[in-house]
């Protein structure tokens, strides 16, 4: 640094204010308090040869790295007295990020070329009037409640029909299969470090997504028994429009379970459930990736992809089986090719994302949020667009896609009007006084849900032990940070690019949080993994951006070291965010689910070797005590999920007359039934099973038979 002309000394003040100055633009001189020019090496000899200046390093950058993990850490506390504390780290280091823009340590990170030539279209409406006659056909044939041949066919060609509206007049030029492989292949050869993390990152997902399958989560509730038993029905051949029994009436995701766990000879198990649901989280893990390369680069792609693969909040959803398994795989679809359609001039993508949007809607009541969503992008996307033969095209074309979507659902219409009571009940009692008063002015609790929603990433949730752990962020600790990170980053490059993909990905975060917040009777139910598990993908798509866009600006202008400190840096930080959610998935989590459900499986290993020990016509029963173990669990875990176990008090003395040995399994404080098998079993024998769980011992009453 050289003196200014009078030959002060710049105090430290001076280059500090220097640095964190918003009032001049790119390129303007620094200056003292008194307003002398500063110096600084390098700077002045660029700008005057016309070169945009750029920092040696992303100083500003670091320090709100670090800023913003002192917030994360003190939120991760618990505490919520010190909640404002984070967020100041939050403000602070969010300030310096955008500092950071200024100072020119940070780079957009736009796809070179976005739009592809457009091809031509013409719109055949004509085929909406058969398409329509087809839904009505359908909605008529439906009648019975379950899925008949004719109401699928019909259902199915109204489809075909609506998918005739846009037509291309003219095909883009598609080389063959071995070309097209050969070709894409030779692109992952030029770019080997991309391979090589493509590769790696296939590798830990797929180990994140089916490892330890058996033992997380270890045992089966009863809301995971109604979900089994509605899968084992389709598998049986019973196809219902809906399944009112179950926490998720919606029928997609049990049709999904059943056609995967169909394959074999075997029974159906829990774990088998938990594999189908993981197959659907690959899908998800591959449209966030193809929505990154989209929209910023492969290389955001692949960190969401990683990101969301071995992600604490998506996996627990889908190995919980409570009807959430295919929330991502359909949302991240319809964003995909709605936003293709978009961007690269297609229109006839929008029939693609219309009809994916019912299909989501015929999933789960979360994605009831999907044509909101839908008609918020395309509303940013018409204020921004500049050309009206693009508009007139779209305009039109997203209109046939919401046709589309609406002949998607005429099944799920159809069962809706047999018991609308029943397909709104969940909404109905969250939102409304119907089971208990809302406490305030609706709109006011509403907002004060939707604020508090706002932390689900970073502070904490009220999920329950099953589909999450509680009281703490949705994420892991640097996931967390990242997403921070990445958040003020886009609102730098809005700012500086207004581009409207960004607008798009930043509002989609707080928009599939209002799900979460309509809990307006039950405010200590927010925020709600399940019902806001669609922030999970801009959750994980920002926090990429943010992990890419750090590693960009520490390791930019550093030529072939810089990509080597690139590849360091993001093997390193990505081996410490799966390490965290190792231990969080098959740590932390198990450890609570544990602690909180009961040991069936241990009752059902205990059935299947009293069966091998006394034949398969032995008989097992389990003596019924409130709030205890659900019998059908017990049956699934031993193998047998036909078998009806269930037996109490009043109906064991028709049991004695059974020649077969008999095994009678008992809560150790239900005595009054013990002495009842006692009585009617005089030679039977009582024994203690020692469950490897603390209190959850049980106890054992065996007779031998004759």
């Amino acid at each position: 640094m050289t003196n200014p002309p009078d030959d002060k000394e710049l105090t430290v003040l001076d280059y500090v204010r220097a640095l964190f100055s918003f009032e001049r633009g790119a390129g303007s001189p620094m200056t003292d308090q008194n307003g002398h020019q500063l110096a600084i090496e390098g700077s002045q000899g660029e700008a005057q040869a016309g070169v945009e200046s750029r920092p040696k390093g992303p100083v500003l950058l670091l320090f709100a790295l670090g800023l913003i993990t002192a917030g994360q850490s003190v939120l991760s506390l618990g505490d919520r007295a010190a909640v404002w504390i984070g967020v100041v780290f939050f403000i602070a280091g969010g300030y310096l990020i955008l500092a950071a823009w200024k100072r020119k340590e940070l780079s957009p990170i736009i796809p070179e070329v976005v739009r592809q030539q457009p091809l031509g279209n013409t719109f055949q409406i004509l085929w909406l009037v058969p398409g329509a006659l087809f839904a009505i056909l359908a909605f008529l044939a439906l009648s019975s409640g379950t899925w008949t041949l004719p109401g699928l066919l019909a259902w199915l060609l109204s489809l075909v029909c609506v998918l005739q509206t846009i037509r291309s007049t003219r095909r883009p030029a598609r080389p063959g299969f071995t070309p097209l492989f050969r070709r894409a292949w030779q692109a992952m050869m030029l770019d080997k470090p991309f391979l090589v993390g493509t590769l790696l990152v296939i590798a830990v997902v797929l180990v994140f997504q089916f490892s330890s399958l058996l033992s997380t989560p270890p045992e089966m509730i009863s809301a995971q028994a109604e979900h089994f038993y509605s899968v084992l029905e389709v598998r049986d051949g019973s196809f219902p429009l809906v399944f009112p029994r179950n926490v998720v009436l919606e029928p997609l995701s049990y049709y999904w379970a059943a056609f995967w766990t169909s394959f074999g000879t075997g029974e159906l198990t829990f774990v088998a459930l938990k594999a189908a649901y993981a197959l659907s989280a690959l899908i998800a893990v591959f449209f966030g990736f193809k929505i990154g390369q989209l929209l910023y680069s492969k290389w955001v792609g692949l960190a969401a992809a990683g990101l969301m693969g071995v992600g604490l909040w998506p996996i627990l959803q889908s190995r919980a089986v409570l009807g959430g398994g295919m929330v991502l795989a359909l949302l991240t679809a319809v964003l995909y090719y709605l936003l293709n359609a978009l961007v690269s001039s297609k229109p006839k993508l929008f029939l693609v994302a219309g009809i994916l949007t019912g299909l989501g809607i015929m999933a789960n009541k979360a994605l009831l949020m999907l044509p909101l969503t839908n008609i918020l992008i395309f509303v940013i996307w018409a204020l921004r667009e500049d050309s009206a033969e693009q508009r007139k095209s779209n305009i039109p074309a997203f209109g046939m896609g919401a046709i589309a979507g609406i002949f998607t659902l005429v099944p799920l219409l159809r069962a809706i009007t047999f018991n609308p009571a029943s397909y709104f009940a969940e909404i109905v009692s969250r939102a409304t006084n119907a089971e208990v008063a809302i406490n305030g002015n609706p709109l006011l609790v509403f907002l004060n849900n939707w604020l508090s929603s706002l932390g689900i990433v970073n502070w904490f949730n009220r999920s329950s032990w099953v589909d999450g752990i509680p009281s703490r962020g949705a994420v892991d600790g640097l996931t967390a940070v990242f997403f921070i990170v990445g958040l003020v980053f886009m609102l730098g490059q809005y700012r500086k690019t207004k581009r409207w993909l960004d607008l798009v990905l930043i509002l989609l975060f707080p928009l599939f949080l209002v799900p979460s917040a309509m809990a307006l009777a039950f405010p200590n139910e927010v925020p709600s993994l399940s019902r806001a598990l669609g922030t999970a993908f801009p959750t994980f798509m920002i926090a990429a951006i943010g992990l890419t866009g750090t590693i960009s600006a520490i390791t930019q202008a550093r030529g072939y070291s810089g990509r080597i400190l690139a590849i360091v840096l993001a093997v390193f930080v990505g081996g410490l965010i799966a390490f965290q959610n190792h231990g969080l998935i098959f740590g932390e989590y198990v450890s609570n689910y544990t602690a909180s459900s009961w040991n069936t499986r241990e009752m059902g290993q205990v059935i299947q070797n009293f069966r091998k020990g006394y034949g398969t016509d032995a008989q097992v029963w389990l003596m019924g005590y409130p709030y205890w173990v659900d019998a059908r669990v017990v049956a699934i875990e031993a193998g047998d999920p036909r078998a009806d176990i269930a037996l109490t008090a009043e109906q064991v003395q028709e049991k004695s007359a059974s020649t077969s040995a008999q095994l009678f399994i008992v809560k150790p404080e239900d005595q009054a039934v013990l002495a009842i098998l006692q009585q009617v079993f005089p030679n039977g024998v009582s024994t203690t099973y020692q469950s490897t769980r603390q209190d959850r011992n049980f106890i054992l009453y065996i007779i031998p038979g004759t």
